[in-house]
């Protein structure tokens, strides 16, 4: 799943600065939605968002590094369940993107311009690193420890392991127990337990 999503990213990427460099480049751009969303063409030397300018070889190597880190990540299986998947996936997806264009060209096409407020244009590439990033890091905070605690517990007397990320602890819960049943076990092994204090009593009544 991984491999396509990162596919359909770099896919649609390539796709989109295509048609900006045949389409756009020389012209005003094609305004997208009025008042929000403009097309445009122009390029960028720089990481996402135009920041350091002209560090080409540092991006390479870094973007090298990173791509490795990610996709040892998804093989050795530290990243799971689909959340996981997908936010480094479109990481992954973002990075190869705009590292395809700085290898071929030197720089990376950007194409959309915000007209509601002042911002860097950017490229489909840079909102799938951007969102991937965040989402990611959402991943990590709040899910990585279920999902791992989910595969390594096994299931007890027939109820689900599971766990919960709660003020910065996890917790295991058990789920699958419906409350009735949870209630009835409940009263039950109240019962044994005055029916064994009653026959402890009577064990020590026999023996005086």
């Amino acid at each position: 799943m991984s491999v396509l999503i990162a596919a359909a990213i770099v896919a649609a990427d390539w796709f989109v600065k295509r048609y900006a460099e045949n389409a756009l480049q020389g012209t005003d751009g094609v305004v997208l939605v009025p008042g929000v969303l403009k097309l445009i063409y122009t390029t960028n030397d720089g990481a996402a968002w135009s920041m350091l300018r002209g560090q080409q070889t540092l991006f390479i190597v870094m973007t090298v590094a990173v791509l490795l880190v990610a996709v040892y990540l998804l093989v050795r299986g530290t990243v799971r369940g689909w959340f996981g998947v997908v936010s480094l996936s479109a990481c992954i997806g973002g990075a190869v993107g705009n590292f395809i264009d700085r290898v071929r060209s030197g720089y990376v096409v950007d194409m959309f311009k915000t007209l509601f407020v002042s911002f860097p244009v950017f490229n489909v590439a840079d909102s799938f690193l951007t969102l991937g990033c965040i989402a990611l890091g959402v991943y990590i905070l709040f899910f990585h420890d279920r999902e791992v605690l989910r595969e390594r517990l096994p299931a007890e007397g027939g109820f689900l392991i599971s766990a919960e990320n709660r003020g910065g602890g996890v917790k295991c819960v058990r789920l699958g127990e419906r409350p009735e049943t949870a209630a009835l076990s409940a009263g039950t092994a109240a019962a044994e337990k005055v029916l064994s204090a009653g026959e402890k009593a009577d064990g020590h009544g026999n023996d005086d």
